[in-house]
């Protein structure tokens, strides 16, 4: 039995909607300021700062969870969740950035 603290991992759904809102507030600031000034280094500088900001902010929010897990010989327990290795269908683990882990059950569901 092994424990794990503090381990930090992401959604891949908030992840992809971070991306794409923070396209879309970098879109709309450089629309805005196109109305507003007629500095284009300074429009474009101003929109990345901007952009920025509100990923750093939101970045924790949606992305970056922290939690415990606990490793057992039959399960693994995180977050009031068990995985009971003997419902696995199977896993697949990728080294992408850190470590990643997938569940495919045999009743079809994944996490």
């Amino acid at each position: 039995m092994r424990k794990y603290k503090n381990v930090e991992y992401t959604n891949p759904f908030g992840l992809l909607f971070l991306l794409g809102s923070t396209l879309a507030i970098f879109s709309a600031i450089i629309i805005v300021l196109n109305r507003v000034m007629s500095f284009g280094l300074i429009k474009g500088i101003l929109a990345f700062v901007l952009a920025g900001i509100y990923f750093y902010i939101l970045k924790k929010k949606f992305i970056v969870k922290i939690s415990d897990f606990e490793l057992k010989s039959n399960q693994l327990e995180m977050d009031n969740k068990n995985v009971n290795f003997n419902d696995l269908e199977y896993y697949k683990i990728h080294w992408i950035k850190g470590v990643g882990i997938k569940f495919k059950f045999k009743n079809g569901n994944t996490l």
